[in-house]
């Protein structure tokens, strides 16, 4: 017997599915047993397949910006152990620029974070970036 022609109501499975398009194949299958249901969860994700439409998969487009306009930066916290002192781990801080249009990345790491440090870190990469006149 199948999901949609159990029980007394077959089209209210379809209308609780329309209206909460979310509903997981295992809150379906818990409501039905509630009111007699004696199928198994294949049978009731198999139904909601036949009647939720399938869902388009997403794409990111990527977007394009011309040189000099765009770029992405990043600080990182890693926590790292370094081999001449085994049992003192030790958090190194990385800079990254990555450039929008030629996707050239510029990284800097640092033991130390403070801000005259971050300024000189983040200073090298930012002087010789094309700026628009």
């Amino acid at each position: 017997m199948s999901v949609a022609s159990t029980g007394k109501r077959p089209h209210s499975r379809r209308n609780r599915v329309g209206n909460f398009p979310g509903l997981t194949g295992s809150r379906l299958l818990r409501e039905i047993k509630e009111r007699g249901y004696g199928g198994g969860y294949t049978a009731v994700t198999d139904f909601l397949r036949e009647i939720r439409p399938a869902t388009p998969s997403s794409f990111e487009g990527r977007f394009e910006t011309p040189p000099g306009a765009q770029a992405q930066v990043d600080f990182a916290q890693f926590q790292v152990v370094i081999t001449d002192e085994p049992t003192a781990p030790c958090i190194v801080w990385l800079f990254s620029l990555a450039l929008g249009y030629s996707r050239l990345i510029w990284a800097r790491s640092s033991c130390i974070r403070t801000s005259p440090l971050s300024c000189a870190v983040m200073w090298p990469p930012l002087r010789r970036w094309p700026w628009p006149h």
